[in-house]
């Protein structure tokens, strides 16, 4: 008879122990989803792929301007307004990745356009260009290399004030525009007074 008091005993532990664990599995389930419910969704920074890029760099007496446009579909154009202070940071940090030895990157600044579903990322490059007896060279490794590109070996369009190409960089469409003073001729490959090499520019200051 002890035994079996005994057994019955273990039992009625053992089914106490049950009904407690499932108690707090219970409680702490639904307090993860009270959690989870009260909580703000946070967003990652994930890349959202534009539909078209534009890059313009101009240059101003002995400073390079930066315009890069980011056009993006009306769906993905969204989710970065929505999320703005997240994909701001981003577009700030990612103009560090446009660098150079001996430039320096200053007045860095993003907006957007709502009408046109873009993101205008401008700054302005320092240290890239130097003058001396009305002459001028100037240095865009600093624009090329991230881009994975090369004034000669990707056939740049040479005109007299400036150098142009279009193409596809990572799947997105994408236009590179080099705005340089007005010469007599164009920014020719290897040209003497005025010419390119496979990532400068030289000719005379306007």
């Amino acid at each position: 008879m002890f035994k079996k008091l005994r057994i019955r005993y273990l039992i009625a532990i053992a089914s106490l122990v049950i009904i407690i664990a499932g108690i707090i599995a219970g409680w702490q389930y639904y307090r993860s989803i009270y959690i989870e419910i009260q909580k703000p969704r946070e967003v990652s920074k994930r890349y959202i792929k534009p539909v078209k890029m534009v890059i313009e760099a101009r240059l101003v007496n002995i400073d390079i301007y930066v315009t890069q446009i980011l056009y993006y579909s009306s769906s993905d154009f969204s989710i970065i307004l929505n999320n703005w202070s997240i994909y701001k940071k981003m577009y700030l940090s990612n103009i560090s990745r446009f660098y150079e030895s001996g430039i320096n990157i200053t007045c860095r600044r993003v907006e957007y356009d709502i009408d046109r579903h873009t993101i205008i990322v401008s700054w302005v490059v320092k240290g890239a260009v130097w003058i001396s007896n009305n002459r001028f060279g100037a240095t865009f490794l600093w624009l090329l290399t991230p881009l994975n590109l090369d004034f000669i070996e990707d056939h740049f369009k040479e005109s007299n004030d400036g150098l142009y190409w279009s193409g596809v960089i990572n799947g997105v469409p994408t236009e590179i525009i080099i705005k340089l003073p007005p010469q007599r001729e164009p920014y020719k490959a290897w040209g003497g007074d005025v010419g390119h090499c496979h990532g400068h520019v030289w000719g005379y200051v306007s």
